[in-house]
């Protein structure tokens, strides 16, 4: 997979926890440009390790790089999910990953 795909894979959807017993999850857009549905984005959870809900749903150096802006961002994506903060505090503490 060339680096160009890689930087295709976006971030859509981090929102607080909605379902009982259901942990920290980034649904991932892998769209050119972001386009794309958030209801058929795969999954991917944040603990205790980053890992797809549905193995297979992303190429494995799309979980990579999604893994990588997890472990990043972690505290951030806690903090939201949990409700401590809300998305206007959320963009500007997102870090990206190092290219």
């Amino acid at each position: 997979m060339s680096r160009q795909k890689l930087i295709d894979v976006r971030i859509v959807d981090m929102a607080p926890a909605r379902r009982k017993g259901r942990d920290v999850r980034v649904k991932v857009g892998t769209l050119h440009g972001g386009r794309g549905s958030w209801w058929t984005a795969p999954s991917t959870a944040a603990r205790p390790q980053p890992h797809e809900i549905v193995p297979g749903s992303l190429p494995a150096a799309g979980v990579a790089l999604v893994s990588r802006w997890i472990d990043l961002n972690r505290g951030v994506i806690i903090d939201h999910w949990n409700g401590v903060i809300d998305f206007d505090e959320v963009k500007p503490r997102l870090q990206q990953v190092p290219q």
